[in-house]
């Protein structure tokens, strides 16, 4: 195989391995540990009709600069609440920002897949403004009764990944105020006997 033969060859692959994922994230599918999609959103509603098609969870909505090598951390921090947690009551949607494109938004997806964690890329950032969002990594935890509107409803509790000005997330009270509101919901559901 000469090289010019190679490189097409390489080209044809890389195209087709690009045309999967934009595929995918261009269509709602079923996720599992395997697949996660990422979809594109360029308005607030949209990330709000998510939002509220899952009342009755407690939800984690994060946005994270897609640029920066710390925002890997902070998704896998996300993450690993969601999957240290088993109960179907706790969800994380992660809106990753300024991707240049829908191939760079979902490998920083990839690194944390999970069924309960939706991954929504904002090229412009547009969406995360609504949070007043200041361009690091930042996430809102909301209970059960939370409605989400244009503004985005009061959090139970903002975490930012930055203290004194310097890079750092601490998902320790992120974790510790979910896994309570989990259990509060579960709690009141055992007592009304509904599911």
């Amino acid at each position: 195989m000469s090289p010019i033969d190679r490189s097409r060859s390489l080209f044809v692959v890389a195209v087709a391995a690009a045309t999967a994922l934009w595929g995918s994230s261009a269509a709602p599918q079923p996720q599992d540990k395997s697949n996660t999609s990422v979809r594109r959103v360029d308005r607030y509603v949209h990330v709000a009709a998510f939002l509220n098609l899952a009342q009755g969870t407690v939800r984690i909505v994060a946005a994270v600069p897609s640029d920066v090598r710390s925002s890997l951390g902070v998704v896998d921090s996300i993450a690993s609440i969601v999957r240290e947690n088993p109960s179907k009551r706790l969800r994380a949607y992660i809106i990753l920002t300024g991707a240049e494109s829908p191939l760079q938004a979902a490998v920083l997806a990839g690194q944390a897949p999970d069924p309960r964690v939706v991954y929504f890329w904002d090229p412009a950032g547009e969406v995360a403004k609504t949070w007043a969002w200041d361009g690091t990594a930042c996430a809102w935890l909301y209970d059960t009764s939370a409605k989400f509107a244009d503004p985005p409803p009061q959090a139970s509790l903002t975490v930012t990944a930055k203290k004194d000005g310097k890079p750092y997330f601490q998902c320790d009270a992120l974790r510790a105020m979910s896994n309570d509101l989990v259990r509060r919901v579960e709690a009141k559901v055992e007592a009304s006997g509904t599911e």
